[in-house]
């Protein structure tokens, strides 16, 4: 595959490191503020991964930490600690953008899919896929979440966003 390709997933993960360090720089809830971390961080391990291939290293890559038990857990703890209705209507556009980003990042990845014949480049980006559609749907969740935080954290349910 050209390097242009590789360049513009590179470029992809840099909107995301940059706006989910925005977002946890944003926000004043520590649980939130671990989410975006750990969703940077993934953002972080798949630029990574496109900056070797673009320069034919080693570009192996297995499946982190799952986003949905890291969340799962902050979640919990939030249940003591809800953040203010001011800091969550005013994040409800930030996460519908970072769903955005998600949703063009799995569309480019699935196109890439289409054009690689190495199987192992294949492999890593079904990876990044699954993982981008789990941070879509984490979006999904705290989109939901800053709707209606109280109910959302009694009642959350979160098999809907189980790991495939």
């Amino acid at each position: 595959m050209s390097t242009t390709i590789w360049e513009t997933a590179i470029d992809i993960e840099d909107k995301g490191i940059s706006f989910f360090d925005l977002l946890q720089k944003r926000t004043e809830n520590d649980e939130l503020k671990g989410v975006f971390n750990f969703l940077k961080e993934q953002e972080i391990k798949h630029k990574e991964f496109f900056m070797r291939i673009s320069n034919n290293q080693d570009a192996t890559m297995e499946a982190g930490e799952d986003a949905i038990a890291y969340a799962q857990k902050a979640f919990s703890v939030m249940k003591g600690n809800i953040p203010s209705d001011t800091d969550l209507k005013d994040s409800a556009d930030a996460y519908e953008t970072a769903k955005k980003m998600e949703r063009d990042a799995i569309d480019f990845y699935t196109s890439l899919l289409e054009k690689t014949d190495s199987k192992e480049e294949q492999r890593i980006l079904k990876i990044i896929i699954s993982e981008e559609s789990i941070h879509e749907k984490l979006m999904d969740t705290l989109i939901d979440f800053v709707s209606r935080p109280k109910e959302w954290l009694e009642n959350a349910e979160w098999n809907h966003l189980n790991s495939y």
